[in-house]
């Protein structure tokens, strides 16, 4: 029987880092590969004279279809990396774990496969609570690839612009602290980031691991 394993993804460089652990135990067990991503927002649903389906603005939908597109095509590239059998899926729903739990017993795989942040917590993965709950549905074993990474710049400029990893102005650093870093916006309110999700500093610019899109699930409390 082909073994099938379920590679979780959220947009960050950090949950890629699972991809080649991926990649050497699929080609080792000739595993077939679902690669996919949770967002929030519900499918563009175009709705029908009657049916009692809500038809979304113009703007609104189109902005969804090209976002799903281009996330899908993300998850596509990433795809033809793996040497075997590959499929791709965006999925929707604001419940990740619940959303990828359903997945994995939709299709009946043998492994679940997703980064965690190297803190030394098992359970504290990119995806939050996520990896936590997955596990303890049981819905299959859980790989957590601890991810290898550069230090976080130790000398971060305050008053310096913050970016996402896709070129998003997120604000000014206002202060650093030992694990968390407060950015404020062009609005005057504060961003508390995660001092760890510095991925470098370039052209006296600081930037994230993660994109514009994958931002609200990464704020943290203040202080």
């Amino acid at each position: 029987m082909v073994m099938k394993f379920m590679l979780c993804l959220d947009g960050s460089k950090l949950s890629e880092s699972a991809i080649p652990i991926c990649k050497s135990l699929a080609e080792a067990t000739q595993a077939q590969v679902e690669v996919v991503r949770v967002i929030e927002h519900e499918p563009v649903n175009t709705g029908e004279a009657y049916s009692g389906n809500i038809t979304l603005p113009p703007g609104i939908s189109k902005h969804l279809e090209d976002e799903d597109r281009r996330l899908l095509k993300h998850l596509d590239e990433i795809a033809t990396t793996l040497s075997t059998p590959t499929t791709t899926r965006l999925l929707h729903g604001a419940d990740t774990a619940k959303v990828l739990v359903e997945e994995a017993t939709m299709n009946g795989v043998d492994m679940v496969i997703m980064a965690t942040h190297s803190r030394g917590s098992v359970g504290e993965a990119i995806f939050g609570s996520v990896a936590q709950e997955v596990t303890k549905s049981g819905v299959a074993p859980v790989l957590l690839v601890h991810p290898v990474h550069s230090p976080v710049p130790t000398r971060l400029p305050v008053g310096a612009y913050v970016f996402t990893s896709d070129g998003q102005d997120l604000g000014k650093l206002q202060e650093v602290t030992a694990r968390q870093i407060k950015v404020e916006d062009d609005a005057g309110h504060d961003l508390w980031l995660d001092s760890s999700d510095v991925a470098t500093i370039e052209a006296g610019r600081i930037l994230l691991h993660y994109d514009a899109s994958d931002l609200p699930r990464h704020l943290v409390p203040a202080g």
